[in-house]
This record gives C-alpha cells, sequence and structure tokens, in this order.
C-alpha cells in the first residue's frame, strides 16, 4: 500500500508523479493478474477541478455544492442503457429533495 499527502492541504503536480511512483513499484494482485475477475483498487483522489467545470457548467453552484462520480457500466448495451437510466433518475430525485 502506498499513499502520498500534502499535509498543508497544498495542490502541486508533484503530488500526483509521487503517487504514480508508488504504484509503479507496488506488487499487488492486480498487476500480477492473480484474480482475473476483480479489480486491483488502485487509484487517485485528488481535488475537483472546480475552474473548469464552472466554465462549462451555467449553474454549477459553488465548490462545496456538487460531487463528481465515475462509474463504469456493464459492456452489454441493454443493461448499460437501463443503469444509465437509474443512475440519472437517482441523481435527479436526491437534488429535487435537497433543493425542495
Amino acid at each position: 500500500m502506498g499513499l502520498v499527502v500534502d499535509l498543508q492541504g497544498g495542490a502541486s503536480h508533484q503530488v500526483i508523479k509521487d503517487g504514480m511512483r508508488i504504484l509503479e513499484d507496488l506488487d499487488h494482485r492486480g498487476a500480477r493478474g492473480a484474480e482475473e475477475k476483480t479489480g486491483d483498487g488502485a487509484g487517485i483522489l485528488i481535488r475537483k477541478p472546480h475552474e473548469l467545470f464552472a466554465a462549462e457548467l451555467r449553474d454549477l453552484g459553488d465548490f462545496d455544492s456538487y460531487g463528481v462520480a465515475q462509474v463504469f457500466f456493464p459492456p452489454d448495451d441493454a443493461l448499460e442503457q437501463a443503469l444509465v437510466q437509474l443512475v440519472e433518475e437517482t441523481a435527479a430525485e436526491r437534488c429535487r429533495r435537497r433543493c425542495a
């Protein structure tokens, strides 16, 4: 396991470079293909690029008013469409409850 963090809460590309270096040096089951049916759990958590999103989305709100998610859908088209619809409906419903 590896962890890189700026204890002062600063943002720098060096933190990302250091995290990638740790990932390259790790010997984990996902890298070995020891368990091919699941992922390795490797990932990176970074600050939201609020300025980028705000430039594209007029009614975005402030930094703390929204979240960002990455969703992986199955390759089956029908199942993907059903799950996309479920995610969109669930997000819309939660927004309606929070904004009411």
